[in-house]
Protein backbone atom coordinates (compact mmCIF):
# COMPACT_ATOMS: atom_id res chain seq x y z
CA UNK A 1 0.00 0.00 0.00
CA UNK A 2 2.61 2.45 1.38
CA UNK A 3 4.80 1.63 -2.02
CA UNK A 4 2.01 2.43 -4.64
CA UNK A 5 1.11 5.53 -2.75
CA UNK A 6 4.95 6.95 -2.85
CA UNK A 7 5.32 5.09 -6.42
CA UNK A 8 2.04 7.40 -7.54
CA UNK A 9 3.53 10.82 -5.70
CA UNK A 10 6.58 10.26 -7.81
CA UNK A 11 4.78 9.74 -10.87
CA UNK A 12 2.82 13.09 -10.49
CA UNK A 13 5.42 14.92 -9.23
CA UNK A 14 7.11 14.06 -12.53
CA UNK A 15 4.32 15.31 -14.13
CA UNK A 16 4.16 18.57 -12.69
CA UNK A 17 7.35 19.16 -13.55
CA UNK A 18 7.34 18.17 -17.01
CA UNK A 19 3.81 21.10 -17.92
CA UNK A 20 5.16 23.72 -19.11
CA UNK A 21 4.70 27.14 -17.45
CA UNK A 22 1.56 29.54 -18.17
CA UNK A 23 3.09 32.15 -20.20
CA UNK A 24 3.52 35.60 -19.43
CA UNK A 25 2.33 38.64 -20.81
CA UNK A 26 5.34 40.63 -21.77
CA UNK A 27 6.33 43.74 -23.52
CA UNK A 28 8.49 43.88 -26.85
CA UNK A 29 10.16 46.67 -24.96
CA UNK A 30 11.29 44.62 -22.18
CA UNK A 31 12.11 41.83 -23.89
CA UNK A 32 14.54 43.55 -26.00
CA UNK A 33 15.37 45.93 -23.48
CA UNK A 34 16.84 43.61 -21.06
CA UNK A 35 16.56 40.24 -22.52
CA UNK A 36 18.84 38.57 -19.91
CA UNK A 37 16.32 39.25 -17.30
CA UNK A 38 13.64 36.98 -19.46
CA UNK A 39 15.88 34.46 -21.21
CA UNK A 40 14.39 31.18 -21.31
CA UNK A 41 10.66 32.81 -19.87
CA UNK A 42 7.38 31.44 -22.11
CA UNK A 43 6.17 34.62 -23.00
CA UNK A 44 2.76 36.51 -24.82
CA UNK A 45 3.61 39.46 -26.87
CA UNK A 46 1.86 41.19 -29.40
CA UNK A 47 3.63 43.33 -31.95
CA UNK A 48 3.46 43.84 -35.97
CA UNK A 49 4.70 40.09 -37.42
CA UNK A 50 5.83 39.62 -40.75
CA UNK A 51 6.81 35.94 -41.98
CA UNK A 52 8.81 35.93 -44.97
CA UNK A 53 11.72 34.18 -46.55
CA UNK A 54 14.90 34.89 -43.92
CA UNK A 55 12.52 37.57 -42.26
CA UNK A 56 9.90 35.59 -39.95
CA UNK A 57 9.97 38.51 -37.16
CA UNK A 58 7.97 40.42 -34.89
CA UNK A 59 8.53 44.36 -34.48
CA UNK A 60 7.78 47.34 -32.01
CA UNK A 61 5.55 48.21 -35.10
CA UNK A 62 4.78 48.59 -38.23
CA UNK A 63 7.22 51.90 -38.62
CA UNK A 64 10.45 49.85 -37.17
CA UNK A 65 8.89 47.08 -39.91
CA UNK A 66 8.59 49.54 -43.02
CA UNK A 67 12.20 51.25 -41.78
CA UNK A 68 13.73 47.60 -41.75
CA UNK A 69 14.75 48.71 -37.50
CA UNK A 70 16.09 45.01 -36.63
CA UNK A 71 16.94 46.07 -32.93
CA UNK A 72 13.35 47.10 -32.73
CA UNK A 73 12.24 43.45 -32.99
CA UNK A 74 12.55 39.37 -32.12
CA UNK A 75 13.69 36.78 -34.80
CA UNK A 76 10.51 34.14 -34.80
CA UNK A 77 11.02 30.15 -35.20
CA UNK A 78 8.21 29.66 -37.48
CA UNK A 79 6.42 26.40 -36.28
CA UNK A 80 5.71 23.64 -38.61
CA UNK A 81 2.03 24.17 -37.51
CA UNK A 82 1.91 27.56 -39.05
CA UNK A 83 1.29 26.33 -43.09
CA UNK A 84 1.46 28.82 -45.58
CA UNK A 85 -2.55 29.81 -45.39
CA UNK A 86 -2.28 30.93 -41.51
CA UNK A 87 1.26 32.74 -42.19
CA UNK A 88 -0.56 35.02 -44.66
CA UNK A 89 -3.52 35.00 -42.33
CA UNK A 90 -1.07 36.79 -39.30
CA UNK A 91 1.62 38.58 -41.75
CA UNK A 92 1.66 42.10 -42.27
CA UNK A 93 -0.45 42.59 -38.91
CA UNK A 94 -0.39 43.02 -35.47
CA UNK A 95 -0.93 39.39 -33.59
CA UNK A 96 -0.30 37.90 -30.41
CA UNK A 97 2.50 35.34 -30.25
CA UNK A 98 3.19 32.53 -27.31
CA UNK A 99 6.70 31.06 -27.50
CA UNK A 100 10.10 31.05 -25.33
CA UNK A 101 11.97 34.09 -25.37
CA UNK A 102 15.76 33.52 -25.85
CA UNK A 103 18.33 36.05 -25.53
CA UNK A 104 21.28 37.32 -27.68
CA UNK A 105 22.10 37.46 -31.25
CA UNK A 106 19.12 35.77 -33.26
CA UNK A 107 17.41 34.36 -36.96
CA UNK A 108 18.98 35.77 -40.27
CA UNK A 109 22.75 37.02 -39.67
CA UNK A 110 22.27 37.23 -35.96
CA UNK A 111 20.44 41.14 -36.67
CA UNK A 112 17.47 40.56 -33.99
CA UNK A 113 18.75 41.30 -30.30
CA UNK A 114 16.54 37.99 -29.46
CA UNK A 115 14.58 35.16 -30.76
CA UNK A 116 11.06 33.66 -29.79
CA UNK A 117 10.86 29.63 -30.34
CA UNK A 118 8.46 26.78 -29.18
CA UNK A 119 5.90 28.67 -30.32
CA UNK A 120 2.73 27.67 -29.51
CA UNK A 121 0.23 30.34 -30.53
CA UNK A 122 -0.27 32.62 -33.32
CA UNK A 123 -3.59 34.44 -33.82
CA UNK A 124 -4.20 37.71 -35.72
CA UNK A 125 -4.81 40.96 -33.00
CA UNK A 126 -8.07 42.96 -33.94
CA UNK A 127 -7.64 46.76 -34.78
CA UNK A 128 -10.36 48.87 -32.73
CA UNK A 129 -12.54 48.58 -36.57
CA UNK A 130 -12.58 45.01 -36.33
CA UNK A 131 -12.87 44.53 -32.61
CA UNK A 132 -15.83 47.46 -32.94
CA UNK A 133 -17.84 45.89 -35.86
CA UNK A 134 -17.79 42.23 -33.39
CA UNK A 135 -19.68 43.62 -30.93
CA UNK A 136 -23.24 42.89 -31.88
CA UNK A 137 -25.46 45.77 -31.91
CA UNK A 138 -28.67 47.03 -30.19
CA UNK A 139 -32.07 46.98 -31.26
CA UNK A 140 -32.85 50.66 -31.42
CA UNK A 141 -35.55 50.89 -28.72
CA UNK A 142 -32.77 49.46 -26.12
CA UNK A 143 -30.02 52.23 -27.34
CA UNK A 144 -32.91 55.02 -26.71
CA UNK A 145 -34.66 52.95 -23.93
CA UNK A 146 -33.94 55.72 -21.23
CA UNK A 147 -35.55 58.62 -23.15
CA UNK A 148 -38.34 56.73 -24.06
CA UNK A 149 -39.07 56.09 -20.88
CA UNK A 150 -38.25 59.75 -19.79
CA UNK A 151 -41.01 61.01 -22.57
CA UNK A 152 -43.62 58.06 -21.56
CA UNK A 153 -43.20 59.19 -17.73
CA UNK A 154 -43.85 62.84 -18.83
CA UNK A 155 -46.52 62.44 -21.40
CA UNK A 156 -48.24 60.09 -18.35
CA UNK A 157 -47.83 62.61 -16.16
CA UNK A 158 -49.20 65.50 -17.98
CA UNK A 159 -52.19 63.27 -18.63
CA UNK A 160 -53.06 62.88 -15.36
CA UNK A 161 -52.19 66.65 -14.61
CA UNK A 162 -54.38 67.77 -17.33
CA UNK A 163 -57.14 65.45 -16.31
CA UNK A 164 -56.61 66.72 -12.38
CA UNK A 165 -57.18 70.43 -13.76
CA UNK A 166 -60.04 69.47 -15.92
CA UNK A 167 -62.23 67.78 -12.49
CA UNK A 168 -61.16 70.61 -10.41
CA UNK A 169 -62.69 73.64 -13.13
CA UNK A 170 -65.63 71.42 -13.76
CA UNK A 171 -66.52 71.24 -10.02
CA UNK A 172 -65.94 75.10 -9.86
CA UNK A 173 -67.53 75.68 -12.97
Amino acid sequence: MWRALFLSLIVVSAAAAQTPSAPRDASLVALIANPSAHNGERVRVIGYLNFEFEGDAIYLSKADFDAAVFSNSLWVERPKSVNDATARRVSGRYALLEGTFRAGPGGHMGLFPGSIGDVRRVEPWPSRSEYASSIPSMPWWQEYRLPLAGGLIFTLLGTLLGQWIGRRMHRRG
